[in-house]
C-alpha cells in the first residue's frame, strides 16, 4: 500500500486567512494537514518574526521594512491582510517563531523557509544561526517539560521527591505545577 501524501499548507491555510498567521496556522491544523510552511524574518532588535515578506506593505496595514523594525513596531500593525480580508482579521498580528512552534507543537510538522534577501554574513546574529538556537531552545523546553510531567507524576507518590532536585529544576517544576 503506498503511504498516505505529506499535505504542507502553505503559509498556513492562506486560502481562507492571512498567511503567516496565527489564524492561518490554527485553520490549516482544523484541515489536518501534516505539515505547515512558514517563513521568518528577524527584526533589528534580533527577533524572529512570521512573515513571508520583507515588508509589512502587502499583508498588513503597516509600511516598512521588517528587518529596520523592532518586534514592537511589527507586532503594533495588524497582520490581518486588510487588502485581502477586510477587518475580518483585524485583530492578527505577526507571531513570533516561538508562538507559531508553540502552536504547531506536536500536531504538525513545520517547514521553515528564509527568503535570501534576508539572509547577512552574520554567522552567529543572522537570521539562520537565530532560527536555529530558537527552534533548538524551543524544543529543549519542551523536552524539560516532559520531564517536568514525568516528575509531578511522580511526585504524587513520593512526597519527597523534589528535595533531591537541583534549584532550578524544582522552581521550574513549581512555575508549572497545575
Amino acid at each position: 500500500m503506498p503511504a498516505p501524501p505529506i499535505v504542507i499548507a502553505h503559509r498556513g491555510d492562506s486560502a481562507h486567512r492571512p498567511e503567516n498567521t496565527l489564524a492561518a496556522l490554527a485553520g490549516a491544523l482544523e484541515l489536518g494537514v501534516s505539515a505547515v510552511e512558514i517563513d521568518v524574518q528577524l527584526t533589528r532588535d534580533g527577533r524572529l518574526v512570521v512573515i513571508h515578506d520583507s515588508t509589512l506593505d502587502r499583508t498588513t496595514n503597516g509600511r516598512g521594512d521588517v528587518r529596520q523594525m523592532t518586534l514592537a513596531e511589527v507586532r503594533a500593525v495588524s497582520a490581518g491582510y486588510p487588502s485581502r480580508f477586510g477587518d475580518a482579521y483585524r485583530g492578527e498580528h505577526v507571531p513570533t517563531l516561538a508562538e507559531v512552534v508553540t502552536l504547531l507543537r506536536d500536531r504538525a510538522r513545520i517547514l521553515i523557509e528564509i527568503k535570501k534577501e534576508s539572509v547577512t554574513e552574520d554567522a552567529t546574529g543572522g537570521v539562520e544561526a537565530l532560527t536555529i538556537a530558537e527552534i533548538r531552545r524551543l524544543i529543549a523546553a519542551n523536552d524539560r517539560a516532559g520531564a517536568v510531567r514525568e516528575l509531578q507524576r511522580f511526585r504524587r507518590t513520593h512526597v519527597d521527591a523534589d528535595a533531591r532536585l537541583p534549584d532550578d529544576l524544582r522552581a521550574f517544576a513549581a512555575s508549572t505545577a497545575r
